[in-house]
């Protein structure tokens, strides 16, 4: 769970959806997603938006659930029992188009083989062509395996693993995966086993017959100390001593083998995905020490690796337009322009029309002013001179009065 934490926080992504099988009795995925309940709930920032239990691992069953998840998340976490679900996995992203760079897919697994399988070369699959996983040195997971009927759907299953990575144990670099895996079959068919039909019933070592050596390699390292410590045959007897002398590291076939304070193997995880040769390559190391994990990125710029596959460009846990492609930001101009434009032109034509009536208005205006003052020709008539006579002059005259004194 802590694993995932730190992919999500390094990425930026803040929520996901957890797909896991119920398919196998010893339930190894539900433990997982309990694991990563208990961690994600102490996270405030970062939470599961859809989980399903899947006890149905058909294609069509797959694709069912996966269509569902398509509308709730783009980050999509699952765990399966098998390689074979897996694969199916794959072939239902690539069914879907939810392999496409908008979606990321990442498998949670225990095996330390990422896109690896239990088979080391193509002669399982009765072909020497083989093209080996880079990172485990075995067969792909997208190659469906020698106890299933061929499907002719592996380029399918391949293009489907486009955007996929995986969080997983490390893998040794050291261990010659093809001669542990004969050796481990050898011997399961001499003493004390004798298991005569082993390569025909198994085809090849079990995925985690690596952990069983380590285990058995650990227990003799810390009986030879505890032997020695003590000096008496009787400290085989001794468990609390053998469990405390169990602290340390050693490189085993499954990796750096760290044991802490409290007896418990100190992880470290990979957090594998394909190149655009899809050949594999680890892009993060997150180490344990005492349940704190690490983060180690081995790479400089992710476009060209990280990314490589989507031309370089990181994912977003939730796309600009929503997980059903309508909440798209709004672009102003391209949804607007036409009413802008619309209503650029009622405004220009509104500002000339009250141009032009005040125009009009205050020549009118004008016009009743001149009419004060002007008098139009059809009103102007001809003075006509009076001739007045004598008697009437003199009247006028007497009858003014002198100034006063």
């Amino acid at each position: 769970g802590s694993a995932i934490v730190e992919v999500m926080k390094q990425y930026n992504w803040e929520q996901f959806a957890f797909l896991y099988a119920t398919n196998d009795p010893r339930s190894r995925c539900s433990y997982i997603r309990s694991d990563i309940e208990s961690v994600i709930n102490d996270e405030s920032n970062i939470f599961i938006s859809f989980q399903r239990a899947i006890s149905d691992t058909s294609l069509g069953s797959l694709k069912t659930v996966l269509t569902t998840v398509s509308a709730k998340a783009r980050i999509i976490v699952s765990c399966y029992e098998f390689d074979i679900d897996r694969r199916t996995h794959l072939l239902a992203l690539n069914d879907l188009k939810m392999n496409t760079d908008e979606y990321v897919n990442i498998f949670i697994e225990m095996r330390g083989l990422g896109f690896g399988t239990r088979f080391t070369d193509g002669v399982e699959y009765a072909s020497n062509s083989t093209v080996l996983d880079a990172v485990s040195k075995t067969v792909p997971l997208w190659i469906i395996g020698p106890a299933y009927t061929p499907d002719g759907r592996n380029d399918d299953a391949k293009n489907g693993a486009r955007n996929t990575f995986f969080i997983d144990f490390q893998t040794s670099s050291s261990l010659d995966t093809k001669s542990f895996a004969n050796g481990v079959m050898e011997r399961a068919q001499s003493w004390p086993f004798y298991c005569e039909n082993c390569s025909d019933v198994y085809y090849n070592a079990s995925t985690y017959s690596k952990y069983l050596y380590d285990s058995f390699y650990l227990y003799s390292l810390a009986l030879n100390r505890t032997l020695t410590s003590e000096n008496d045959t009787t400290a085989v007897t001794k468990g609390s001593d053998i469990i405390l002398n169990t602290r340390g590291t050693f490189i085993g076939a499954s990796g750096i083998v760290n044991i802490g304070t409290n007896g418990t193997r100190d992880a470290t995880f990979f957090f594998t995905g394909l190149r655009a040769n899809f050949q594999s390559q680890v892009f993060m190391t997150i180490p344990f020490r005492d349940d704190v994990p690490t983060s180690y990125l081995n790479y400089t710029d992710p476009a060209t690796t990280v990314w490589e596959m989507r031309g370089g460009k990181a994912p977003l846990d939730v796309p600009l337009c929503g997980f059903l492609g309508d909440s798209c930001p709004v672009n102003f101009w391209e949804n607007y322009a036409p009413y802008v434009i619309a209503a650029i032109v009622i405004a220009s034509l509104l500002i000339i029309g009250l141009i032009v009536y005040a125009y009009y208005y205050r020549r009118e205006q004008i016009k009743k002013l001149n009419q004060l003052w002007q008098v139009t020709l059809s009103n102007l008539t001809n003075h006509i001179k009076v001739k007045v006579d004598s008697t009437a002059k003199d009247l006028s005259n007497q009858n003014i009065l002198p100034p006063p004194r």
